[in-house]
C-alpha cells in the first residue's frame, strides 16, 4: 500500500487513465506541477515539485495501453515508485513494469 505521503499519486492515476482525460495538457495538483502528453496509445507524465515546470521533476514515467507497460523514468524513493505502480495496478491487473531509474542506478555502482 502506498504511504499516505504518496496517496496523491495514487488519485492522479485514476484521473489521467480515465478515457475523458485531455490529452496534452498541464494542471496542478496538490500543489505539484503536472505536465501530460498523450498520444492513441501512450501517456507520459512529469510531476514536479512545485506548482511550477522549472522547479525539479520529482518523478516521471509513461504507459502504453495497448501493451500495458509502465516504464518508470525517474522517482525520488521507492514508496513513490509503489504509489505509482498500486495507481496502476487499480486498473489494469496484468501489468508489466520497466524501471529505467534502477537501471541507471546498476550501472552507475558499476563504474
Amino acid at each position: 500500500m502506498a504511504k499516505k505521503q504518496y496517496q496523491y499519486l495514487v488519485r492522479l492515476i485514476e484521473k489521467i487513465t480515465h478515457k475523458d482525460f485531455p490529452s496534452n495538457t498541464s494542471f496542478l495538483y496538490y500543489g505539484h506541477y503536472i505536465n501530460v502528453l498523450s498520444g492513441c496509445h501512450f501517456i507520459y507524465v512529469s510531476i514536479h515539485e512545485k506548482s511550477d515546470i522549472f522547479v525539479r521533476e520529482i518523478a516521471s514515467f509513461n504507459f502504453d495501453f495497448d501493451l500495458k507497460e509502465l516504464v518508470l523514468e525517474s522517482y525520488l524513493s521507492n514508496n513513490m515508485k509503489e504509489a505509482i505502480i498500486q495507481g496502476f495496478k487499480r486498473h489494469y491487473r496484468r501489468l508489466n513494469v520497466i524501471d529505467n531509474c534502477e537501471e541507471e542506478n546498476d550501472m552507475e555502482g558499476e563504474e
